[in-house]
C-alpha cells in the first residue's frame, strides 16, 4: 500500500494485491471482493506500506554468465547447486527475479556437463519455489532460473569467447543439437545467421520454441534480414561482437532502422557504460524503443572486488570495473548489476520511469514469450515485484508474493494476526 504501481505502461497510485500460495499471482481486489461468498472471506492478512516507493515487474536478465564467485559456463562439480543457488539469492538485491543462465562457446563434453548441472539446479529450484512456506517473508528466496542462454559456439566474431571453438552448423538444426547433446532447459541460443546451415538451424529452433539471438556475427544487413525472417527473435548485446556500422552495409546495427521488421525482434543492450557509448545507447532507443531488452553480460566478478576471475576457460582480469581477457583489451563480460543498467539506460536516453523499467521487465518478457506469467503487475501475472525511488534505486524485492530482501527502514509489515506484526527487520 502507499505506493505508484507501474501497469499499463503508465505509473499511478493504488494498491497492489496478491493471493500467497505456492505460485502467488497478482489479483483483481474488486473481482476478488464480488466473487467472495461473504465479505468477511475477503480481507487482507498481511499489508506491507511501501510510502513513496514504486512497485515495478520483477527484471528479468536474459544474458549472465554468472555473479558473486559463480560462473555458469564452468560450474564446479561439488557445489554447482550451492554455487547456482546463492547466486540466485545474492542477484535479487539487484531487483532481478528471474534470469537466464549463460553458457559461452565451449566443447560439446563442457555443454553436457554444464547444461546438465543447470537442467539439474531449475529442476531443484522449481521444487523449492512449490513448497515455499505460506510466510510473507522468505529468506531463501531465489531469482527464477528461466532456461539457459547458449551463447556460441556457432558465431562469426569470438569477442571473448575461445576462437578455437567456433563452430559452423553446416548440418542445420543437426549440428546444434549433436554440439549441445539435450536442447532440454534451453531457452535461447545465439547464432550468425551468415554461416552455412544457420538459417536452417534457426527456422527449426525457433519452430520448437527456442529464442534464436543474431550476434557474434560478421552478418551483412541482408543476412540479418534473412535470419529475422526465419524466425530470429533478438540481437544478442548490439554493437558489440559484431561489424561496426557502416552506411553501405550497416551489418546487423542496420536491422535497427528496418522498421517493418520491429514487431518480430528485440535486441539486447549493455547500459553499462563501458559497452556502449550512452550516444549509441540514445540512437538505439530511439529507432526501435520497444525492442530494447536491458541485459548485463556479468560475469562471476559481480559483486565482488577487482581481480583476477574466470569466464569458462578463459582468465578474466577486472580493473575500475571493467572485464577484459588477461594480457588483452578485450571485453569479457561485465560487472555491472541490473539496476546499474536500469539507472544508466534513463540516463543515457532521457526516457521515463516507465520506460527504463519496462526494457528490464516487459520487453525481456516479450522477447521469451513469458507475458502470460512475467514482465508485468497485470491480473494473473507472478507476484515477481521490485521496490524503487525515483532515481530508480531498489528498496525492496518480492519473489512469489514474499519479501525477501528490503533496505531497513523502507517497508513496514503489519498483519492481522499480531504476532506476525513488525517491521522489515524479519528479514
Amino acid at each position: 500500500t502507499g505506493c505508484r504501481i507501474i501497469r499499463d505502461h503508465q505509473l499511478y497510485e493504488d494498491n497492489l494485491w496478491w493471493e500467497l500460495s505456492s505460485q502467488s499471482k497478482i489479483i483483481d481486489p474488486e473481482k476478488a471482493f464480488w466473487e467472495a461468498n461473504e465479505q468477511q472471506t475477503f480481507e487482507y492478512d498481511y499489508v506491507f506500506e511501501c510510502s513513496g516507493l514504486i512497485a515495478a515487474p520483477g527484471f528479468i536478465d536474459a544474458q549472465i554468465n554468472g555473479g558473486f564467485g559463480v560462473d555458469f559456463t564452468s560450474l564446479k562439480d561439488t557445489c554447482h547447486y550451492g554455487g547456482a543457488q546463492a547466486f540466485s539469492q545474492k542477484v535479487l538485491r539487484s531487483g532481478c527475479t528471474s534470469f537466464c543462465p549463460t553458457i559461452i562457446t565451449s566443447t560439446p563434453a563442457q555443454y553436457r556437463d554444464s547444461l546438465g548441472k543447470l537442467r539439474d539446479f531449475m529442476s531443484s529450484q522449481a521444487g523449492r519455489q512449490a513448497n515455499a512456506p505460506l510466510d510473507p517473508f522468505w529468506r531463501a528466496g531465489e531469482a527464477e532460473a528461466l532456461g539457459v542462454h547458449c551463447e556460441g559456439p556457432f558465431i562469426s566474431v569470438p569477442g571473448a569467447h575461445p576462437k578455437h571453438l567456433l563452430s559452423v552448423p553446416e548440418q542445420g538444426y543437426s549440428a546444434v543439437a549433436d554440439m549441445y547433446g539435450n536442447l532440454e532447459g534451453v531457452s535461447i541460443i545465439t547464432i550468425a545467421p551468415e554461416l552455412k546451415g544457420a538459417t536452417a538451424a534457426i527456422q527449426r529452433l525457433s519452430e520448437q520454441g527456442i529464442i534464436v539471438s543474431l550476434g557474434h556475427s560478421k552478418s551483412s544487413i541482408q543476412d540479418g534480414i534473412v535470419g529475422i525472417n526465419n524466425g530470429g527473435r533478438m540481437m544478442t548485446h548490439l554493437f558489440n561482437a559484431m561489424l561496426p556500422f557502416h552506411h553501405r552495409d550497416p551489418g546487423l546495427v542496420g536491422l535497427l532502422g528496418e522498421t517493418k521488421l520491429h514487431s518480430k525482434f528485440f535486441y539486447g543492450v549493455i547500459t553499462d557504460g563501458i559497452h556502449a557509448h550512452p550516444a549509441s545507447v540514445k540512437i538505439a532507443a530511439a529507432a526501435h524503443p520497444g525492442g530494447v531488452v536491458l541485459v548485463t553480460d556479468a560475469m562471476e566478478a559481480m559483486g565482488l572486488e577487482d581481480g583476477v576471475y574466470q569466464l569458462g576457460t578463459l582468465t578474466v582480469k577486472i580493473a575500475n570495473k571493467t572485464a577484459t581477457v588477461e594480457g588483452t583489451n578485450t571485453l569479457a563480460g561485465a560487472v555491472a548489476s541490473l539496476d546499474e543498467c536500469v539507472r544508466n539506460f534513463r540516463t543515457f536516453t532521457q526516457c521515463s520511469i516507465v520506460a527504463a523499467v519496462e526494457a528490464a521487465s516487459l520487453h525481456p518478457a516479450q522477447c521469451l514469450r513469458l507475458t502470460d506469467r512475467k514482465g508485468s503487475l497485470s491480473y494473473g501475472r507472478d507476484a515477481d515485484v521490485v521496490l524503487l525511488d525515483d532515481s530508480l534505486r531498489v528498496h525492496g524485492v518480492f519473489k512469489n508474493g514474499r519479501l525477501v530482501w528490503a533496505n531497513p527502514g523502507s517497508v513496514r509489515f503489519r498483519a492481522r494476526d499480531t504476532s506476525l506484526g513488525g517491521t522489515s527487520s524479519k528479514l
